[in-house]
Parts: structure tokens; C-alpha cells; sequence
């Protein structure tokens, strides 16, 4: 929960508040969430800052929830995929303009 100005009872956390940006914002309350629970967002209008990249507005008359899953979305490590991409000659063209076999 965001805090008002002036609240004793604020603490600051880093939070991704627009792409490649984190900034440090004030709450007044603030708890973990468990695998599988949901929530319900009650800030009508909001905006939803998922990952600091993607966000999602939320106007009146439109109920959101949102559930935690520890499974989470599925994420590529990019250098780690183009390390193997590279060992794998993946990257490589021979002469001919033809790619290997894969």
C-alpha cells in the first residue's frame, strides 16, 4: 500500500517503476505473497507495473485480481541462449549462404 507524505509508518522499498528504472518508493504496509494466493486491486484507477517493462492500466468497471504462482512465467537468460545458440554453430553460414544443420 502506497503511503501518504508525512506518514510516520512509511518504509522504502525498490520497486521497477518503468523500463530499466528502479526507484525507491514509500509504502505503509506490505506483506509476502504465498504460492497461489490471490489479490484483489482495489486503487481504482491504477496502473499494474509488472516486471518494469510491461504495465497494465486499470480504469473503473474493470475488477482485477491478480494470483502469485512460485512456477512463475518461464524466463530465457539471453547470454546463456546465445552462448549455446554460438556452440552449436547456429550463428554459422558456410560459403554456399546454407545454414548447418541444426
Amino acid at each position: 500500500e502506497l503511503a501518504e507524505p508525512g506518514d510516520p509508518h512509511v518504509q522504502e522499498i525498490l520497486a521497477p517503476i518503468a523500463p530499466g528504472l528502479v526507484k525507491s518508493v514509500a509504502v505503509s504496509n506490505y506483506s509476502a505473497l504465498t504460492d497461489g494466493q490471490t489479490l484483489s486491486i482495489d486503487i481504482i484507477p491504477s496502473v499494474l507495473a509488472l516486471d518494469g517493462e510491461r504495465e497494465i492500466e486499470v480504469h473503473s468497471g474493470s475488477p482485477v485480481a491478480i494470483r502469485f504462482n512460485r512456477q512463475g512465467p518461464r524466463v530465457v537468460d539471453v547470454s546463456r541462449a546465445l552462448q549455446a545458440a554460438s556452440r552449436r554453430r547456429l550463428f554459422s553460414v558456410d560459403r554456399s549462404g546454407i545454414m548447418p544443420p541444426a
